[in-house]
């Protein structure tokens, strides 16, 4: 294999005399157009073949221009659009990002501006046109083929090429490149990914015309690093991010640091794991997704390993105590639409960084990550600052946003109590500090102001001003009196805070009665939110003022989260209230119930749901109508399958189901998924013609081209099973019928299996790495579970080093990942009036590990052939 690639080096490589090129190619014009002559037009460009457009519509052009013409309009996006502009009269326009609208400049201030700006430019030009004019981007690396295209010329690169200012490469199927850049920054595209880059006086512009690609951007002296697509702009000074462009949109996803994504004439930064997309129809996914395909996953899921280590060693510190009151919650005003408490953890992150440091002498991968940290001294300072900072406050910090019931909110403000003296000096400095450092809007320290004029709620409703952009006018305020912080950007804010602390008690409403509750049960970590009034404020108002909820959503009240310890057990949970009974989607959710359809489910499972549905059809029936109001076409989809066909979804396929169901992830992940479906059925003879009238229906409709199925049967073992084929995807359903239950797997032996071990009692639910998941009280039974054990798809991964070419060093990182990666377990219970969700494992049964590993799946499947080996 080394022969036959150095053979097909030096082919490329080899010299071609001049002149050879232009006598090949006349041949080959002379071959494809004998009937022109040697005076005949050359295609050069783009306006050459637009200008070849007409005759092809009118079909005068000759046979061999029009193929060039058909192959050109394939690759070449522009000449593609002025193709269909010509053959159906319109123009296809492209969102691009929205700049402000001007504003009106007198005449002497434009001219001085003209001036300044000439001179500025001028300047620039001078100072840096080496910048500009040295260097350029190069290929660094390839994995397979990266062309380079140039006019009509497609030429393979190769590592160490230089790559002209503004030419386009592309990555060919199966094939991935680095591209570095003349600032240093790194560009790694995946396969069939194209782009060019173009140097300015900003700085770097990487024109992302399709495809997918992770930037390594290099600390920007001048200006910043861009990356545009056909419908968003990123912008960043120096981070790690993801970019990818396809048909539907673009998304892109933060790895590392802070980046700026303009669509339209929205603009949004997004920090670390945070992800956006420019259309509403691209499902979100995992950061770690996005970069699966990266050469550098290996390195990415070693460092998880290491951060798990640290995590383990965290887990095995004193939790924070529990509280049963709080003397801040006196401090809060009575409309409170937003109330968090956490506990003070400064010492968690002082022994978070005494582990750090420790791992750090004993790991070779987290040394080789922190010494490409160009932070890392500052970060170590900023937490020696945050643990004496912390050193000053009591048990518990607050924060809490106000809100006047029709849409205008409060900026937020921070509460602690203060219990050790000094803290005003201690701010003192470090704000002097920043003065130094040429810092601006500095905060501003200062005594929280007593009441000026009536006290208790009514005056602090009448001081408080709700206003979203209240953070943006003015500094960070840093109030201090009677031992007492209080942290907000407002002076108004203050005063409230003052007029509470004289009053000294709990505000009487709705939101902090269920905080009270709360602290009454124990509390650690405290989320609580009023529902009814930020979700019918914040959704999209589509019928004048009245915001449009989905139907049951519409009765939100409050939504409480809590995270504790006790005796040595995580418990998280969330309840969300309504008003009244549940209806509507909020009414699909059972109360506890048995579900009998988790026996299907061996020990062995990755990943495995079961809920209790009320009604399903009801809740079919709901879908289908949200569906149909939010797209007419879906509606009118409908309407033709039932009057061409008579087939009626939701009496045909959702009336014969019990309502209860489970699916899971229950076998080998390679080649494909083994999973598994089981739902309750009351009726299998109905269900079974239910489907049979679904895929006639299917079949004759005229407006579904390929997607015909086929549906057949086989006896086996005294069992009829049935397979569901279409001949668009080489892929199958295999489905029966078991005790009430319709089963489906992608093969009959799955089916079996499961039949098999069902009868055998090999099942989740009873097995010790489910139970020992389960929380204590008095409830027999759930309305629904979520249980996951990703740990068991990586143990063996890691184990055969499939897809994880990495040192050895790396390699032991990633099992401590599989160590130290365990199952986890949420589980649902429906009420009349609530929906209460928990956990007591991580945080709602999922961490860093668990949440890293699909994109290790998603590498691992990208390369299976490596199983094999």
């Amino acid at each position: 294999m080394n022969k036959l690639d150095q053979v097909i080096n030096e082919i490329a490589n080899e010299a071609v005399p001049e002149g050879r090129a232009e006598q090949a190619a006349g041949r080959v014009r002379r071959k494809l157009f004998p009937e022109a002559g040697a005076g005949s037009e050359r295609i050069r460009g783009c306006p050459d073949y637009q200008s070849l457009i007409a005759p092809y519509l009118n079909k005068t052009l000759s046979a061999g221009r029009a193929l060039l013409l058909q192959d050109h309009t394939r690759e070449c996006v522009g000449c593609r659009h002025a193709l269909e502009q010509a053959r159906t009269g319109t123009v296809r326009t492209l969102t691009r990002p929205s700049t402000p609208p001007s504003r009106t400049i007198p005449k002497f201030w434009a001219l001085a501006a003209t001036v300044a700006v000439a001179l500025a430019a001028g300047a620039l030009i001078l100072t840096q046109s080496s910048l500009l004019n040295g260097g350029k981007a190069a290929v660094q690396s390839v994995q397979g083929i990266l062309y380079l295209m140039s006019g009509n010329k497609v030429t393979p690169v190769f590592p160490g090429r230089e790559i002209p200012d503004g030419a386009r490469v592309r990555t060919a199927k199966d094939s991935t490149a680095v591209v570095r850049l003349a600032d240093g920054s790194l560009v790694e595209l995946n396969e069939r990914a194209e782009l060019s880059v173009v140097r300015g006086a900003r700085g770097m512009t990487i024109h992302l015309d399709r495809g997918n690609i992770i930037v390594q951007a290099a600390k920007q002296k001048n200006g910043t690093l861009d990356v545009l697509t056909a419908d968003c702009s990123v912008s960043v000074k120096g981070t790690i991010f993801a970019v990818d462009s396809g048909t539907k949109g673009s998304r892109v996803s933060v790895v590392e640091g802070s980046v700026q994504v303009a669509h339209g004439s929205q603009k949004q930064m997004l920090k670390p794991g945070d992800q956006t997309a420019t259309d509403a129809s691209v499902a979100k996914t995992s950061v770690r997704d996005a970069v699966s395909w990266s050469r550098d996953s290996a390195r990415y899921l070693s460092l998880l390993g290491e951060f798990s280590e640290i995590k383990k060693g965290l887990d095995a510190m004193p939790s924070p105590a529990i509280r049963h009151s709080s003397k801040l919650l006196a401090y809060v005003p009575g409309d409170t639409v937003l109330y968090a408490a956490i506990p003070n953890v400064g010492s968690t992150i002082g022994e978070a960084d005494r582990l750090f440091k420790a791992r750090l002498q004993e790991s070779p991968v987290l040394r080789e990550w922190w010494d490409a940290q160009k932070d890392g001294p500052k970060m170590q300072e900023m937490i020696q600052k945050l643990r004496t900072f912390s050193d000053y406050l009591g048990d518990e910090i607050v924060l809490s946003v106000s809100g006047d019931g029709s849409g205008n909110y409060s900026a937020p403000s921070i509460l602690a109590e203060v219990k050790r003296p000094g803290l005003d000096s201690f701010l003192e400095n470090e704000f002097r500090t920043l003065a130094l450092h040429g810092g601006k809007g500095l905060p501003q320290l200062m005594e929280i102001p007593a009441p000026q004029s009536g006290s208790g709620e009514r005056a602090q409703k009448r001081r408080t001003r709700y206003a979203t952009g209240a953070a943006k006018q003015g500094p960070m305020l840093v109030g201090l009196r009677d031992n007492v912080l209080a942290v907000a950007f407002d002076e108004k804010q203050l005063e409230s805070v003052g007029a509470r602390m004289q009053e000294s008690t709990v505000a009487d409403s709705g939101l902090l009665n269920h905080v009270k509750q709360a602290y009454d049960r124990g509390a650690s970590w405290l989320l609580c939110v009023d529902m009814e009034q930020i979700a019918r404020h914040s959704v999209d108002r589509s019928m004048g003022d009245r915001p449009k909820l989905p139907a049951g959503l519409d009765a939100m009240r409050y939504l409480i989260v809590e995270r504790k310890d006790v005796a040595g057990k995580t418990e998280n949970g969330a309840t969300l209230t309504f008003e009244g009974r549940r209806s509507g989607i909020a009414g699909w959710l059972s109360e506890p119930a048995p579900m009998g359809s988790l026996d299907f489910v061996s020990p062995n499972a990755t990943f495995a749901v079961s809920m209790v549905l009320r009604n399903p059809q009801w809740m079919l029936n709901d879908l289908l109508r949200s569906l149909a109001e939010n797209d007419p076409k879906f509606q009118e989809t409908l309407d033709r399958l039932r009057n061409d066909s008579k087939f009626a979804i939701g009496q045909q396929l959702a009336a014969p189901l019990g309502g209860e169901f489970a699916f899971a992830l229950d076998g080998p992940v390679f080649p494909l998924p083994s999973w598994k479906l089981a739902i309750e059925v009351y009726s299998p003879e109905a269900l079974q013609s239910g489907i049979e009238a679904l895929v006639k229906a299917v079949n004759s409709d005229p407006h579904c081209q390929g997607c015909q199925l086929t549906l057949t049967q086989q006896q086996a073992n005294g069992r009829t099973y049935y397979t569901l084929t279409t001949a668009k995807f080489a892929y199958e359903i295999d489905y029966t019928f078991v005790d009430g239950y319709f089963l489906a797997a992608p093969s009959v032996t799955l089916l079996n299996t499961a039949i098999q071990n069902r009868a055998t009692g090999y099942v989740l639910a009873r097995s010790e790495v489910f139970r020992s998941q389960l929380p204590a009280g008095g409830s027999l039974n759930f309305s629904g579970v979520v249980f996951h054990n990703l740990g068991s798809v990586l143990k063996p991964l890691a184990e055969q080093g499939a897809n994880l070419a990495g040192n050895s060093a790396q390699r032991e990182s990633i099992q401590a990942l599989a160590r130290n990666t365990g199952p986890g377990l949420i589980y649902l219970n429906g009420q009349a009036d609530r929906i209460s969700i928990a956990s007591n494992s991580g945080f709602f049964g999922l961490d860093l590990n668990s949440l890293a590993l699909p994109g290790l799946l998603g590498r691992a499947m990208h390369n299976k052939s490596a199983l094999t080996q």
